[in-house]
């Protein structure tokens, strides 16, 4: 008993001894400037204790890195930076969801590995748009499906952010369409801080109506005129009715416009041969042929200048598309 004592003992003081003549001689060699032969990496932390998917850059906190120092996420290579010996930056490669362990390896083949270090985020995935397509104008109600969403993930229709309307769990988000004048088929994308998932040419925007409405004449008298304005209209069916809007009206100082009266299919104070033939045959730039003062309306001497626009609503989808407000002057006894 007394012996194997003596010999555990020993071997004790002779592990000790080793290991203390070990640490000596790596001083030792580090004070003339000489590497030791194989170094002792250590890493204490990392940047973020997630990341998503895709992978993403990270600052890896320890001792004894080496210049030339690779960071192995799993068994994938990271694109590694020697900051100092306490520091090294990387690009984390593209990992599956889950935990992952992170090993630097010295050039002179010192190694060290922190396991289930960081854990991979999983990327929101969208997988259906619903309805595929709608009005460039924008304001429209989609449904995007898909898996996990989180509460901060945006959804974007050919790079323009959409309104989110509501969420529903990590499966569903409502939106409000964007604007999207220059029409066709886009990307759907779904991204947060966990990464990016898109849809190509998963929702198809028509190009929406432009109207525009000028008057080119002063309206006087109870004379007929010709050519008294043009409402031009872009895009849409090309079958179209036709409402005109009455904001309102001013004397001829021009210092307030009021008393707007609603959508009127004819200007308020004239009768009813007022534009009558906008909305007949001539398609989609009809012209204002005629108008007429509507006798005893006002005297000679108000003049008033009347604002205008018009609703041209598309009998084939349905969309209504507003004109600019233009005015129309008034020349009254002349």
């Amino acid at each position: 008993m007394k012996l194997k004592r003596l010999i555990l003992g020993g071997a004790i003081l002779a592990a000790l001894h080793t290991g203390l003549v070990w640490a000596d001689y790596r001083m030792h060699m580090k004070n003339e400037g000489i590497e030791s032969p194989i170094s002792s990496p250590r890493i204490t932390t990392l940047s973020n204790a997630w990341i998503g998917q895709d992978g993403g850059d990270l600052t890896v906190s320890g001792t004894e890195f080496l210049d030339g120092a690779v960071i192995t996420v799993n068994t994938t290579d990271a694109a590694t930076s020697f900051i100092s010996e306490s520091e090294l930056y990387i690009t984390a490669p593209g990992q599956e969801p889950g935990l992952a362990s992170v090993t630097v390896t010295n050039p002179d083949g010192g190694i060290y590995t922190l396991n289930d270090a960081i854990e991979y985020k999983p990327a929101p995935n969208i997988t259906s748009v619903a309805p595929a397509s709608g009005s460039g104008a924008g304001g429209e109600n989609v449904l995007i499906s898909g898996t996990e969403f989180t509460s901060d993930t945006q959804v974007f229709f050919g790079g323009v952010p959409a309104t989110i309307d509501q969420r529903w769990g990590d499966y569903r988000i409502d939106v409000i369409t964007p604007e999207y004048l220059d029409g066709g088929a886009v990307t759907v994308t779904t991204s947060n801080d966990y990464g990016t998932r898109e849809l190509v040419d998963a929702y198809t925007f028509s190009a929406p109506t432009q109207v525009n409405l000028s008057f080119h004449g002063t309206l006087s008298g109870t004379t007929s005129f010709s050519n008294l304005g043009t409402l031009t209209v872009n895009g849409g069916s090309g079958d179209f009715t036709y409402n005109w809007v009455n904001l309102g009206y001013s004397w001829n100082n021009g210092v307030s416009w009021n008393s707007p009266t609603g959508t009127r299919p004819l200007l308020v104070g004239f009768n009813g041969r007022f534009c009558d033939e906008v909305g007949s045959d001539k398609g989609s730039n009809p012209t204002f042929q005629k108008a007429y003062k509507y006798n005893g309306c006002r005297s000679t001497t108000d003049s008033p200048w009347y604002k205008l626009r018009v609703e041209v609503i598309d009998n084939v989808t349905g969309e209504t598309s507003v004109s600019n407000d233009a005015i129309l002057r008034t020349s009254y006894g002349s």
